[in-house]
């Protein structure tokens, strides 16, 4: 069989699911980064946007992947 390539929001919903928490988030994409930190980036909008006090997996994968290109 030929490879495989998966996108972002289908690794994200098979670690995760359909929603993330910041811990997730962190753990994830910033392994390094305090939890202060990343609730410093959350009201500076510089994540996704939440619905409630999760994260949809399909923004964050949108996110990523945007990220991802503005630097390529």
């Amino acid at each position: 069989m030929g490879s495989v390539d998966l996108s972002t929001f289908w690794i994200l919903f098979g670690r995760h699911g359909a929603t993330m928490t910041l811990d997730q988030l962190r753990v994830d994409f910033f392994p390094s980064t305090t939890m202060k930190t990343m609730r410093n980036r959350l009201a500076a909008r510089q994540l996704p946007a939440r619905t409630g006090e999760v994260f949809d997996t399909r923004d964050v994968a949108d996110w990523w992947d945007g990220l991802r290109k503005r630097t390529a």
